[in-house]
């Protein structure tokens, strides 16, 4: 059996890129952000002080006039992920880490995802290839 918590798994970095942003916490789910249709991740997360929607950047309206995060890049975890699992997401955060790339993590009920900087993903790719994990395009 394959030890999926730390080397030796696979990330898939996604095509496009992504953005991030903030509504207040009051606000309701766009009708846009129901309606995107570009392929990849998204997700919205609320909080007591905020709303952050994170998806392709293609979908978000140009009118959209709140605080955002632009050139990000998506990378997923290949593979469905066991609840029991410790220590995925530090592993992969401090490969990055050692590296000074910063990123964002999520995490979905199969697996977990890596929204770095576009300007960051060739030293995130070599970070994470040098600490063991395979590095396969989605594009």
């Amino acid at each position: 059996m394959t030890d999926w918590s730390g080397p030796g798994l696979t990330l898939v970095v996604e095509p496009g890129l992504y953005s991030v942003l903030r509504l207040d916490p009051d606000s309701s789910t766009p009708d846009w952000f129901q309606r995107a249709h570009t392929p990849g991740f998204r997700a919205e997360l609320a909080t007591p002080a905020e709303r952050t929607l994170v998806l392709p950047s293609p979908d978000v309206p140009t009118s959209f006039a709140g605080p955002r995060e632009e050139g990000f890049r998506g990378m997923r975890v290949a593979a469905v992920l066991d609840f029991a699992l410790v220590g995925i997401l530090a592993r992969l955060a401090t490969a990055l880490a050692e590296v000074g790339v910063s990123l964002l993590a999520f995490s979905t009920f199969d697996t977990d995802w890596l929204l770095v900087r576009e300007a960051d993903l060739e030293v995130a790719v070599g970070a994470l290839r040098r600490a063991g994990y395979g590095v396969e395009s989605d594009s």
